[in-house]
């Protein structure tokens, strides 16, 4: 068996053998295919594999881009090798160019990767055709532009992606032995020529910077990929501190920090937590904090800190963009907060249907959910609004005074926000649901104790989507 062959069958028994126990078994395997060279010599040994019962079943997954001239004509490629092979192929024409006028590579990816993530079966693999170059070139590309440890692992071997498994077989595989593979078995393949234009950085450094580096270090493609692995198991005993400190100093959502106790942590530990917290809690790989973005916020903490004793409300100054996340500081836990909060409502909405959701702002919706009269003070169950009385969704203006569920005596809102915690960034955007000019509640936070569902009442409860 070839090299070629032999590292993607090691791959499939890998993780088909050891498939996450969240995840049904799958022996399926699909293939990243842009009909390039090396997306073709992976579909091709797949195909031997097939032919060999190694592997159970094959699909290739094809994206036109629509951004060259030839993209149709490339899916049209891919589209006849596949029926030649006999192999089922998947396609998706993007319309990137409608939704920027200048292609973002993130963009695009993201919009790759959502149509992989639907078009495969649970528990899956799905085979991509990165190899050893291509490492390379991302490691230095990383380098150039400022990375840390993380970074610099380059191509992970492997990742989830929604509910299946990304592989990646042919990372210690060079170019050359794709292409002499590819030229054995008389394959075809697509030439992008956009791989040759060099206002695209990745092409400046594989078609400029790499030739000059190899002419006086021949073997720097196997010493830089050798960097990569070493790079990532370093990292993996940073990801494992960190795991242990997030533990640690968390509460248990792991969107808080408590403060006392991050502040006794290194300098370089704070970093390195900073850094795994925003990963660790988003489904974007590309969601991570910057090496400028944690300092930024240990200098504004620091600075807040000194000034403390002085000027307590400087807490509510801090708000700190740390990777698509911001960092705030409240009740002295810093909250890990989303970088699109929502904008404070400034009008007043009439809801004339209950039965049917209302958007309020950014997608969000308030919907209704019958429930039961309930004697449990912590369930916000609340009578449904009675034929006179209007249902009007408003902003905070101030001055508002209620009986909370919790209490016996009439207090200001804000005071119920104090109370219950809230932070004072939510207090501004929450809405507040009134039945004529009486606050019936805030979704999710309390209801008034006056409007309680009695055992002959509806009753409902409102909640607002995240």
């Amino acid at each position: 068996m070839h090299k070629i062959e032999s590292s993607l069958l090691n791959f499939y028994q890998k993780y088909t053998l050891n498939s996450d126990n969240s995840c049904e078994k799958s022996k399926a395997l699909s293939i990243a295919y842009s009909g390039g060279l090396d997306s073709s010599v992976l579909l091709f040994a797949s195909k031997q594999l097939l032919n060999n019962n190694l592997v159970e079943k094959i699909q290739a997954l094809h994206v036109n881009h629509g951004i060259e001239n030839e993209s149709d004509s490339w899916q049209s490629h891919c589209e006849s090798v596949c029926e030649k092979l006999s192999i089922k192929i998947l396609c998706k024409k993007l319309n990137l160019l409608t939704l920027s006028h200048k292609i973002n590579e993130n963009i695009a990816r993201n919009a790759r990767y959502e149509f992989f993530k639907s078009k495969v079966e649970q528990g899956s693999l799905i085979a991509f055709a990165h190899h050893r170059d291509d490492q390379v070139e991302t490691l230095l590309f990383r380098l150039f532009r400022g990375t840390g440890i993380s970074g610099a692992g380059a191509i992970p071997q492997t990742r989830k992606l929604g509910n299946a498994r990304v592989i990646r077989p042919f990372l210690n595989i060079s170019k050359n032995e794709l292409v002499e593979y590819a030229e054995k078995n008389n394959l075809s393949w697509i030439d992008d020529p956009s791989n040759h234009r060099n206002q695209y950085s990745r092409n400046i450094i594989r078609n400029n910077i790499l030739p000059i580096i190899q002419k006086t270090w021949p073997k720097v493609f196997d010493s830089l990929n050798s960097f990569t692995h070493i790079a990532r198991e370093q990292n993996s005993i940073l990801q494992e501190v960190a795991e242990s400190d997030l533990l640690g100093h968390s509460l248990e959502n792991k969107r808080q920090l408590y403060l006392s106790k991050f502040i006794k942590l290194s300098n370089a530990r704070q970093k390195n937590l900073l850094h795994y917290w925003t990963a660790s809690v988003s489904e974007n790989e590309f969601s991570r904090a910057t090496y400028q973005e944690s300092e930024e916020l240990l200098k504004q903490l620091n600075n807040l800190l000194l000034g403390k004793h002085a000027d307590s409300t400087k807490q509510s100054k801090l708000n700190v963009k740390l990777g698509n996340h911001r960092i705030r500081l409240y009740d002295e836990k810093l909250w890990l907060c989303s970088d699109l909060e929502p904008v404070k409502l400034d009008k007043i909405i009439d809801w004339n249907d209950i039965a049917n959701s209302i958007n309020i702002f950014n997608n969000r919706k308030i919907f209704v959910v019958n429930s039961h009269a309930s004697t449990d003070k912590s369930e916000l169950v609340i009578r449904a609004p009675r034929d006179n009385e209007l249902v009007k969704i408003r902003p905070r203006v101030g001055g508002e005074k209620l009986k909370p569920h919790y209490r016996d005596k009439t207090c200001d809102l804000k005071k119920i926000y104090q109370e219950l915690n809230l932070p004072y960034w939510v207090r501004e955007w929450l809405p507040i649901i009134y039945y004529n000019n009486q606050i019936a509640c805030v979704p999710g936070v309390f209801v008034n104790r006056n409007l309680l569902a009695k055992s002959t009442d509806t009753a409902i409860e409102f909640f607002l989507t995240k």
